[in-house]
């Protein structure tokens, strides 16, 4: 899966060790169709509000990392990522991003989509290529040119959405959660943001952990904020009879 921005930067910190305040109902395989994002009150899982809540934060001009057990098995699933990049000629650059560790750890995703759009303005002292995300509101010049983006990400649910583990389009990968661009110096000036999780307010993602005899299922709460932290508040795990 292509990443917008590209960033090189070095995993600085191990966030999986956390305190959980942990309310199980049945924790056994059940025949449990679906389940409700956000939905904390149901007998048939494990509920989990983590506290204080699991961050990956970037620290200015560098990055962290998170391992994430998703289910409770004692296997690290995902890896959540962040890195914010800045430098004395202009860039300031942030990325959130999440990424399975086997074929087997699988999360709900829809089609993302989403257009920049770019153009050149001569200067007395040269050129200046401009970027930024398009708004159909705005008068450009007519030498802007558009650039549509279609990819695969993991899908942003609302609270009681539905999460069935037998249906809906499952994906395991490298997901980016949110991004942006910040750039200004003297050849280019970019504002660009992008992504699921770039507005900062909290919403569901869903998963599923395929095992031998059952599949773990659920949901996790988080939100990211400046596309360069990523905060996990709930969770929730079923376990599912195949």
């Amino acid at each position: 899966m292509k990443s917008l921005l590209l960033f090189g930067f070095s995993c600085l910190m191990m966030l999986s060790s956390c305190r959980k305040d942990e309310v199980c109902g049945n924790c056994g395989p059940q025949s449990v169709g679906f389940v409700l994002a956000g939905d904390s009150a149901s007998v048939y899982g494990v509920y989990t509000r983590f506290q204080p809540m699991l961050e990956i934060i970037a620290p200015w001009h560098s990055g962290a990392s998170a391992d994430v057990d998703l289910n409770d098995d004692g296997v690290i699933d995902i890896t959540i990522a962040t890195a914010w990049m800045i430098s004395p000629g202009g860039l300031n650059a942030r990325q959130a991003s999440l990424s399975t560790l086997n074929d087997g750890v699988k999360f709900r995703y829809s089609w993302w989509a989403d257009t920049t759009i770019s153009w050149y303005v001569t200067t007395p002292f040269g050129g200046i290529t401009y970027y930024e995300n398009y708004n159909n509101a705005t008068s450009y010049p007519s030498n802007a040119v558009m650039y549509p983006l279609v990819d695969s990400a993991i899908a942003r649910l609302s609270f009681a959405d539905t999460i069935a583990v037998s249906h809906g389009d499952w994906l395991s990968g490298n997901f980016s959660l949110a991004q942006s661009n910040f750039t200004s110096n003297g050849t280019t000036s970019s504002s660009v943001v992008l992504g699921n999780f770039s507005n900062s307010t909290p919403a569901y993602v869903a998963f599923k952990v395929e095992l031998a005899d059952r599949v773990d299922y659920g949901w996790l709460e988080m939100y990211v904020t400046n596309c360069s932290e990523v905060h996990i508040t709930r969770k929730m795990i079923f376990r599912a009879n195949l």
